[in-house]
């Protein structure tokens, strides 16, 4: 790994401890164990590791914590007019959005989310592909109580024409570059494409991109 600072957070169970909707009337317990952020808080971010080229970095050990959680349950409305296509879910703590929890969408567009400590969450959707083609996010309010039919809209995506000018001896080929529009809402969540979330243009000859 590169050198740098860094947050740990483990999770009890596959990773995001999210799944397909399941039966309303299967509960999970009322307390467990939840997300810890190193070295024992369930508090994002919890403490940071800096990591130094050519040393090893040992003695990181997290203590899991237990404490209440409870779970959400919804439904994706899809506004987009694109069916059929991929859907990437994820929900994130505002206070620490580098750390997410990845969500899997049944047939009928129904989510679930297990383990969640109280606290207030951002929910992210968007169709898979090249381009952004339609998305939703709103946030989340978490208390004690499980949350069950909660809806997030899909909407279809906007497009942002553009021109891309090179100022030097006019030799490069506008081809040859891409041109990507980050979401900085969101900094550091990794989803749609395996990156944080962005969406590349190809320019044309003339430097155009859509």
């Amino acid at each position: 790994m590169a050198p740098g600072r860094y947050y740990l957070c483990a999770t009890a169970g596959p990773p995001g401890s999210s799944g397909a909707a399941q039966d309303a009337s299967a509960k999970p317990p009322q307390e467990g164990y939840v997300a810890t952020y190193y070295p024992s808080g369930t508090t994002a971010p919890g403490a940071a590791v800096d990591v130094q080229a050519g040393r090893a970095t040992e003695g990181i050990d997290i203590k899991m914590a237990r404490a209440s959680y409870t779970q959400i349950r919804g439904r994706l409305v899809n506004q987009t007019g694109i069916s059929g296509a991929p859907v990437q879910l994820l929900l994130y703590p505002i206070d620490a959005p580098y750390i997410a929890q990845w969500g899997r969408v049944t047939g009928q567009g129904e989510f679930e989310f297990r383990r969640l400590a109280p606290g207030v969450y951002r929910l992210v959707a968007g169709l898979q592909g090249s381009s952004f083609s339609g998305g939703g996010s709103r946030l989340i309010e978490i208390g004690h109580d499980s949350i069950e039919g909660l809806a997030l809209v899909m909407s279809p995506g906007i497009e942002i024409p553009g021109n891309v000018r090179v100022e030097d001896d006019g030799k490069a080929n506008p081809q040859s570059l891409t041109v990507t529009l980050a979401v900085d809402a969101t900094p550091g969540v990794w989803m749609l494409g395996g990156g944080r979330p962005a969406y590349p243009a190809h320019p044309g000859a003339d430097g155009g991109f859509m």
